[in-house]
């Protein structure tokens, strides 16, 4: 077993986002450091349609690689140098490109920052909004959304709806067995107030909701709502817990780490604990709390053994290895043993992915 472990460490990759270059660029690395490279993001010169000379920039976001580390999926937006602004209507999208870098293409326009890969790296699931966006919402009371689950092969063969319901509902994690989709959801009309909560999908009961809804309604092709009911299987919804801001698979699959607030205050300043839910005993521990300003960020991920978990937090003032304005703080990611124990410091930057 440790022969096993300490190969897929020296075999696995961790990509992960970084502005060290002045520029927020996806990066990949082995986990002793070496090896990093950029992979996607950064200068686009000669863009077609915009004046001679004018320079913009791709700057991804949420992104993450596929379980055999062949491609890396990119919430990704092009902004205009000067201004710092979006170019054009687009907005986000999602891009599907290879980790040994090269070209990309858009898979969506339409999808959501949260999204995750199949266990078979053939194709991924991502949240589709019908309406607002309260987190493109500019603070503002949005309309209560309505959330389709989609699932899309990565080769274009291809997509189906496995849920549609009210409320903002994003596919967090997919779980190592393939069986089942982890979503958080929240059903307020504002992100600021209400829960949240995790909540898993039974895929193959969806797939049987979807082609009964298809034989009663021709050409609908995603399941009612009464008959998706029965393929959800809320995990927290009996925790005293006011909001779960992600949620990652362990490797063997018998455990889920969150990032959780559980303070009721409206002024709460943000997530800040990092907590493991055990899906046998259906009880939540906090192994990691950092308060205010150094509090935890996600999205998380596992190491591929199962050991450690990775997060991001502030790095201190007056560390400026991220290339940020004056007024900004850096984030570095941090590796922390799955009992809460030697938490260690591995590079600047957020949103690792350890596969």
């Amino acid at each position: 077993m440790t022969t096993r472990a300490r190969a897929n460490r020296d075999e696995s990759w961790i990509l992960f986002l970084s502005h060290r270059s002045g520029n927020n660029l996806l990066y990949r690395m082995r986990p002793d450091g070496s090896e990093l490279t950029p992979i996607f993001g950064g200068e686009l010169k000669d863009v077609p349609g915009m004046e001679a000379g004018r320079t913009l920039y791709r700057q991804p976001h949420w992104s993450r690689q596929s379980p055999d580390r062949a491609y890396f999926l990119s919430w990704a937006t092009d902004t205009n140098v000067e201004s710092g602004q979006m170019s054009g209507p687009i907005g986000y999208v999602i891009h599907l490109g290879r980790t040994d870098g090269g070209a990309t293409r858009i898979m969506t326009n339409r999808a959501g920052e949260v999204f995750t890969w199949a266990r078979s790296s053939e194709a991924f699931a991502y949240s589709r909004f019908a309406g607002r966006n309260p987190r493109r919402d500019g603070g503002q009371e949005p309309a209560l959304p309505s959330t389709q689950i989609v699932i899309a092969q990565i080769d274009g063969s291809g997509e189906a709806t496995v849920l549609e319901k009210p409320g903002y509902w994003t596919a967090c994690d997919w779980s190592p067995d393939g069986n089942k989709l982890l979503l958080l959801y929240w059903g307020m009309q504002s992100m600021r107030y209400g829960r949240t909560d995790l909540i898993e999908l039974d895929l193959a009961r969806a797939e049987q909701a979807r082609i009964k809804t298809m034989e009663l309604r021709p050409g609908m092709d995603f399941p009612s709502s009464s008959d998706v009911e029965y393929c959800l299987n809320s995990l927290t919804d009996g925790l005293p817990i006011a909001w779960f801001a992600d949620g990652r698979y362990s490797p063997d699959g018998t455990r889920i780490a969150t990032t959780v607030r559980r303070r009721a205050r409206l002024d709460d300043p943000g997530f800040h604990e990092l907590a493991l839910f055990d899906l046998a005993s259906e009880t939540l521990s906090v192994i990691a709390d950092y308060p205010h300003p150094s509090r935890i960020h996600g999205p998380l991920s596992w190491s591929p053994d199962g050991e450690e978990i990775l997060f991001s937090r502030p790095l201190e003032p007056d560390d400026r290895r991220e290339n940020l304005p004056a007024d900004v703080t850096g984030l570095g990611i941090w590796a922390i043993k799955s009992d809460g124990s030697s938490a260690r410091f591995l590079t600047t930057g957020w949103a690792p992915d350890w596969q």
